[in-house]
């Protein structure tokens, strides 16, 4: 069964991301695909359209001298520091040392998210960088993931001392403690026997089995980077200070989004974004196994491209499941801003727009705390809305290496009847 991933806009290779790519792919193939019928043909493939976006003629000269010294030091690690500090401080002091024990505390799959989303950051910044044999194993991140959130933080599920909820986190004094305690913990639920040599995590008050080493080196990792963003930037002014995400990805959004209205052609001379994307799900059509059914998960600006695609350049692709995420394709539709829009198509009407015909089954995921993302369901026939809600952590792009986000998905497409 392939996967065809269709990315939004602000993504580009140079920018480190293909190894973080690696993971959030392998998540895929870890929870979905491996859930859902269609045999041993679990292939993702990527269509990848950022260097076709938006370019800076001039680098950047025409943005104010403020906004140009914050573009120039865009961390994400900090950014989050800031975020997560700024969400702890709500009730309790926020400590660099046990920033994700404070947060499973709150909610352990909260907890149990942001851990990889620091994985996923850690991928993107490694990106360059040799691979150190373990730390970089996507497929040991996303088995681990589905551990996780299948035998242990999904809600509803009992504690495994049988007490709720989780008393075993108020004995933990920080993160380190906290990761080996979760590492330990999960064991039980491996498929395969643990090895028997023995290794460290930051000292020897962390020793532990070595399952999934490599996996739980990177998370640990992620949790070390983001204390020290947190000491060194985030915590040393008002928290919240530097609440600065997106202010480099401003322009890529706005060059994005023009360029693909700009350039996306004809349906007799498509524009270089389209003649792309429909290549990539060519391709999957072609070698998928005996038939297998197509989902194609297209997230924030790739659901508009997809939807263009499908409904005015190629209406001939079939796809058997299509999942927008942080999408703005009810809001385009409203603007009346795909090639195919009707403008006497309106709520005034009480009228809501065909669902794409060669499209089997849309589901569409809103995170409320994303500003990036809107409903389709009030505007278009047949789509299902569904709502995950991250909290302001993790909105928009972090959802692609979040656990829950994977197995809820997975259970979500398992339920219907359209992969069958």
């Amino acid at each position: 069964m392939p996967l065809v991933y269709v990315h939004g806009i602000a993504n580009r290779r140079e920018r480190g991301a293909h190894r973080a790519d690696t993971l959030r792919d392998a998540m895929f193939r870890e929870h979905l695909l491996s859930a859902l019928p269609g045999g041993a043909d679990h292939r993702v493939y990527t269509a990848h359209w950022g260097d076709l976006g938006g370019r800076l003629a001039w680098n950047g000269d025409s943005f104010p001298e403020a906004a140009l010294q914050r573009l120039g030091t865009h961390d994400p690690l900090a950014e989050l520091a800031a975020e997560v500090t700024d969400e702890l401080a709500r009730t309790t002091e926020p400590r660099p040392e046990r920033l994700v024990l404070d947060v499973a505390l709150r909610s352990l799959p909260d907890a149990v998210d942001l851990l990889f989303v620091l994985a996923g950051l850690v991928e993107r910044d490694s990106a360059d960088g040799p691979d150190d044999g373990d730390g970089g194993d996507a497929e040991g991140l996303a088995a681990l993931a589905k551990v996780l959130s299948d035998h242990y933080a999904l809600p509803g599920l009992p504690d495994p001392d049988g007490r709720a909820p989780h008393p075993w986190l108020a004995d933990l004094r920080d993160d380190e403690e906290f990761l080996a305690a979760l590492a330990e913990r999960s064991r039980p639920y491996d498929a395969a026997p643990p090895p028997a040599d023995q290794e460290t995590l930051g000292d020897s008050r962390t020793t532990r089995n070595s399952w999934h080493s490599g996996a739980w080196r990177r998370l640990g990792s992620g949790v070390v980077r983001l204390s020290r963003a947190a000491t060194g930037r985030a915590m040393s002014g008002p928290v919240g200070r530097l609440r600065t995400a997106g202010v480099d990805a401003v322009p890529l959004l706005i060059g994005d989004v023009t360029t693909y209205l700009a350039r996306r052609g004809t349906r007799e001379e498509p524009g270089p974004i389209v003649t792309r994307v429909a290549g990539v799900l060519d391709r999957a059509l072609a070698e998928r196994a005996d038939g297998s059914p197509l989902i194609v998960v297209a997230h924030s600006m790739g659901g508009n491209i997809v939807h263009d695609l499908l409904t005015h350049y190629r209406p001939d692709l079939k796809v058997d499941v299509l999942v927008t995420l942080g999408s703005q394709t009810g809001l385009f539709e409203e603007l009346k801003l795909f090639r195919e829009s009707d403008p006497a198509v309106t709520g005034g009407s009480g009228a809501r727009v065909a669902m794409p015909a060669a499209v089997g089954r849309w589901l569409n995921v809103v995170d409320g705390a994303d500003p990036l993302a809107f409903c389709a369901e009030p505007v278009f026939e047949g789509v299902t809305d569904y709502a995950y809600t991250s909290g302001r952590l993790w909105a928009h792009s972090g959802a692609l290496h979040q656990p829950m986000f994977h197995a809820r998905l997975a259970r979500r497409l398992a339920e219907g009847d359209g992969l069958a």
